[in-house]
């Protein structure tokens, strides 16, 4: 008799499974909406092209000071915040190597994500796929 109460349990727990499970994939994710904030705009004058003033912010800054750095890299790492140090350029003017992270790179090579888009003296112009940036010898 206890052997079939079991059975019994297990069938209407699969069950509820189941239909939570069916429920759960058919729902789609609910918006959430937000209550609103005490933010104001002052109204544009009639016939004025200027702009709306600024927000006044009633939440309160945080107590906390900057870094100026980024925490994402140790604080003992000198280079760039993509991560990438320049130690140094290699050979002449028109072969010019570049050596980041240890890798000796020509131009059109490619560290990690970045590519070499120019080497010069003095610096290593990086694309990243969205933006070019620059690397220069830390010293």
């Amino acid at each position: 008799m206890n052997n079939k109460k079991q059975i019994i349990a297990l069938i209407v727990l699969g069950i509820v499974a189941v239909i939570s499970l069916i429920y759960g994939v058919t729902s789609g994710p609910k918006a959430k909406t937000l209550p609103a904030q005490n933010m104001e705009l002052s109204p544009l004058p009639s016939g004025s092209a200027e702009l709306a003033a600024p927000i006044r912010r009633r939440a309160k800054l945080s107590s906390f000071k900057t870094w100026n750095r980024s925490p994402f890299i140790p604080k003992g790492v000198k280079g760039s915040s993509s991560g990438l140090v320049l130690s140094g350029i290699l050979g002449s003017a028109p072969n010019l190597k570049a050596m980041i992270n240890g890798e000796v790179i020509g131009k059109g090579g490619r560290i990690g994500p970045n590519t070499v888009v120019s080497i010069t003296a003095d610096g290593v112009i990086l694309n990243d796929g969205v933006k070019d940036f620059t690397l220069k010898i830390e010293g």
